[in-house]
């Protein structure tokens, strides 16, 4: 049976649970199923987005697909333009081809849809329906407290005591020297700014980072940026498990200034106790090299997707700078201590 599709609602959430629970696995109780946890992803209110960020699809009055949505706007030519990036998307084994159906169904919401990595079944269903290459993402690590690591991947004895010998060494290695005059200090969300002339990360409004600072399922800190008293940009921590996740905002794209404020940021991760690692993640080479530079080795790389709905780039999106939080991978906690070092 073709399932109807609608905007979930809270009343959902139960039914919802059950169906990540079945298609993807796990324990119920996995910090990322959490009820409180769905329904801030899904439904705690957003002035910056008061849309729905939540579908799913009926048959015989059962929920049987679902796909989140992770939003972000971007100005186009002054004018607004709507995106988002597609997370806990599930079908029921029953509904062959659910999961396609509600992609397409709702990717006409949004004016373009971006992903980051993915099951090689998502990467497959995702250029059946045009999504195009957009570049190529890493993620970047760094040891902080290497002596106090756990580590649900890699067995004791001497394959552990040699990880934590070589994170000793990377962690004692000094970041490069901060220019005179760079500085940054914690914020409120309110008072973040991440829009700058000649940015390329895609800007946030301060309603995300309140957001995401009400999220349960981790903790989040807000910074600003300034070179001699001038504002410069902005970056976020957020705490998931004693991995600090970074994404940053400046005002020059060059790989020097995002080298010093991934210094900066390391300096601030420092001063929290429980932080054992820092991880960021960017697109493009000129980035990641900043990020090495700053004392970074980078430990993943994954295909960045679009799909252009609407017709907004006719010759080719830009060259944007996709990170941490613009997916849920900033928040995303899966019960597991997943340090990339």
């Amino acid at each position: 049976m073709q399932p109807i599709f609608r905007p979930s609602t809270p009343a959902d959430v139960a039914t919802i649970a059950d169906l990540l629970v079945r298609v993807n696995g796990g324990p119920p109780d996995t910090p990322y199923l959490r009820r409180d946890v769905l329904e801030w992803k899904y439904w705690a209110p957003r002035s910056d987005w008061p849309d729905p960020r939540s579908y799913v699809g009926e048959a015989d009055g059962r929920v049987v697909v679902h796909l989140g949505a992770w939003p972000c706007v971007l100005q186009v030519n002054g004018v607004s333009r709507r995106g988002a990036h597609f997370f806990d998307w599930v079908a029921d084994a029953t509904m062959v081809g659910g999961g396609l159906a509600v992609l397409r169904h709702f990717t006409r919401q949004f004016d373009f849809i971006y992903a980051i990595g993915g099951t090689a079944a998502s990467k497959v269903v995702r250029q059946r329906i045009g999504f195009r290459p957009a570049g190529e993402a890493w993620k970047a690590a760094r040891p902080l407290r290497a002596w106090r690591y756990r580590s649900d991947r890699t067995s004791g004895g001497w394959r552990l005591a040699a990880r934590i010998g070589r994170n000793l060494l990377w962690s004692a290695r000094p970041s490069c020297k901060v220019p005179r005059g760079w500085d940054y200090e914690q914020t409120t969300p309110d008072q973040i700014a991440t829009s700058f002339s000649g940015m390329t990360e895609i800007p946030r409004s301060t309603a995300f980072f309140q957001y995401l600072a009400d999220c349960p399922m981790c903790r989040s800190y807000t910074y600003r940026v300034t070179e001699h008293g001038h504002s410069r940009g902005s970056f976020v921590l957020t705490m998931v498990r004693h991995q600090a996740r970074l994404a940053v905002w400046i005002d020059d794209p060059s790989t020097e200034t995002h080298r010093i404020v991934y210094s900066l940021a390391q300096q601030a991760a420092r001063e929290m106790p429980d932080a054992f690692e820092i991880v960021v993640m960017g697109s493009g080479p000129t980035i990641a090299a900043a990020a090495v530079a700053a004392g970074f080795r980078v430990r993943k790389k994954d295909d960045v997707v679009l799909k252009d709905v609407t017709g907004i780039w006719p010759s080719g999106p830009p060259e944007l700078e996709f990170q941490s939080c613009d997916s849920d991978g900033i928040v995303l906690d899966d019960g597991e201590a997943s340090f990339m070092c």
